[in-house]
């Protein structure tokens, strides 16, 4: 069979495959595609780049977090099996990871993994072992890094610098996003044609790198110190070999700290570098022909093109942000309570209440959002319901979580074997506004000659709705779900969807909406 288009290679096809596919086949040099949560969008991408690889090109796909980056790895083994029944042989994809996952023998301190090769004089730093490394992938095919880290284990190669030696021979290059923002990692990477970076939301905030201030003015002053001619790297093993461990770690610290792209800030005791997106898409376009950024959540698109520097860039929106669909009812509940109050207790002794009621009429698997970890922690105490942070075998059918987590985007959630039904958004999700926050905003600020006041009022807006948005893609992706957003501030922020001033008159609503699930399932 002839492969005419990336829409060949999609194991699973959904009603928004082709717009995705289309909006990917026209895109520019710089691309923003917002799609809402469910659509396929990682998948579609993986297609498309797997299409492109078969056309002679290279490229590489960067994920917020490892779990994302895992589920990716199955969907191109996925794509992969279809190539094979085309009789098409699929091209090189490898994944790769930081030194923190993929050093054999990882120091206790993550921070002293940069020189740890060195310092432990490690047998396998010079072993590639490249052939090896291939021959047991394609014999074995992992399916998560854990698996490819095994692999070059067994190739007995350094899983670390294995999989960055074989960047040369992959065709598709899989990754997180400090592969896209670090210019020493980007650069291990080799010549990249096109590169995504899905989740490309989470790039909005750009703190490259942080360490406290008097480590750091530490580091500065020891390296103005030593001898001319003694590398970093050749000061940390000596300290090390003098018993000095401490210093070696803010050695370490500050090498990488140097090497973040960024404008040096300081928030009290912490100095930090603060990246304007902008800064970093000009860097990486001077070395890579295409890039697309993917998510659900570019919201407002404007501000996406003027922080990312790319007014002229191309721009292709899904409708879907926020819209109820057949599989999907996003309702709102306004009934005095709105985590705005400083009354903590109170409210969320009455958001308790409520949510309890709610889960007293409906039995479904149902995920609970916090906007922050201490209403989370106070919610869950108040319902006696597990608070749960990360995605892993989850052996309960009501959880609460917090909104930003690792639950709250990218992945297909299950609890206790089943997809969740409802999602209760207990509070709109709005940023703390924190020193760090507010200097985020002063440094964009002045970069992009912005008023702060309407940079942080516009920046707020944009962490809430992309956060709202993800809390509710995890309801009505695979079956029927419904989102409830619980805040009275909802109905002055326009986002078009019933809002309710009774429980029982929602219930009544949500009942009705999901008796044709019901309904099917006994068919």
């Amino acid at each position: 069979m002839r492969i005419s288009s990336p829409n060949d290679l999609l194991p699973i096809k959904t009603h928004y495959s082709k717009q995705l596919l289309d909006a990917l086949l026209s895109s520019g040099n710089v691309t923003m595609i917002r799609a809402p949560p469910g659509t396929g969008k990682t998948m579609a991408a993986l297609a498309y780049l797997f299409w492109t690889a078969l056309h002679g090109t290279s490229s590489a796909i960067f994920f917020r977090t490892r779990a994302e980056l895992d589920n990716a790895i199955r969907m191109s083994y996925e794509i992969s099996r279809l190539l094979e029944k085309y009789n098409v042989n699929p091209p090189l994809f490898i994944p790769i990871g930081g030194k923190e996952e993929f050093c054999r023998f990882p120091p206790d301190k993550k921070e002293l993994v940069r020189w740890w090769c060195s310092i432990i004089d490690c047998e396998y730093f010079g072993r590639r072992n490249v052939k090896r490394v291939i021959n047991i992938m394609k014999e074995y095919k992992p399916k998560d890094l854990r698996g490819f880290f095994i692999a070059a284990r067994e190739a007995k190669a350094c899983p670390y610098f294995a999989y960055q030696e074989l960047c040369s021979e992959a065709r598709i290059i899989l990754g997180t996003h400090p592969y896209f923002i670090l210019d020493e990692l980007f650069e291990r990477i080799g010549k990249r044609d096109i590169i995504v970076i899905d989740e490309a939301h989470w790039m909005l905030f750009l703190i490259t790198a942080r360490m406290r201030l008097r480590d750091y003015e530490w580091a500065r002053e020891y390296l103005n110190r030593i001898e001319a001619g003694i590398s970093p790297v050749r000061a940390a093993i000596r300290e090390w070999r003098m018993g000095n461990r401490e210093a070696v770690r803010k050695l370490a610290t500050y090498q990488s700290f140097s090497e973040s792209p960024g404008i040096i800030t300081i928030n009290e005791d912490e100095v930090l570098k603060v990246c304007p997106p902008a800064l970093l898409i000009q860097k990486r376009m001077r070395s890579v022909k295409k890039i697309i950024l993917l998510s659900s959540t570019l919201y407002p698109i404007g501000l996406y093109k003027k922080l990312f520097g790319e007014e002229k860039a191309s721009v292709h929106v899904i409708p879907g942000l926020l819209q109820c669909t057949e599989k999907r009812l996003i309702t709102g509940l306004s009934i005095g309570l709105t985590t705005r109050y400083t009354d903590r207790a109170f409210v969320i002794k009455k958001y308790a209440d409520a949510i309890k009621y709610l889960l007293q009429r409906m039995n479904y698997p149902t995920i609970i959002f916090a906007p922050n970890y201490d209403i989370a922690h106070k919610l869950a105490d108040y319902l006696k319901i597990p608070l749960i942070r990360e995605e892993k075998n989850i052996l309960h059918e009501v959880i609460v979580t917090v909104s930003r987590g690792r639950l709250a985007e990218g992945i297909d959630v299950k609890l206790n074997g089943k997809y969740p039904v409802l999602a209760i958004i207990a509070g709109l999700p709005y940023p703390d506004i924190t020193r760090e926050f507010r200097i985020v905003a002063r440094v964009y600020s002045k970069y992009y000659r912005i008023s702060l006041g309407e940079m942080m009022r516009t920046l707020e807006l944009s962490e809430m709705i992309s956060a709202l948005a993800q809390a509710i893609g995890r309801v009505g992706r695979k079956e029927r779900g419904v989102a409830i957003i619980i805040d009275d501030r909802v109905e002055k922020i326009g986002l078009k969807i019933p809002i309710y001033k009774s429980l029982n008159m929602l219930i009544r609503r949500i009942k009705k909406f999901l008796s044709r699930l019901e309904n099917a399932k006994r068919l």
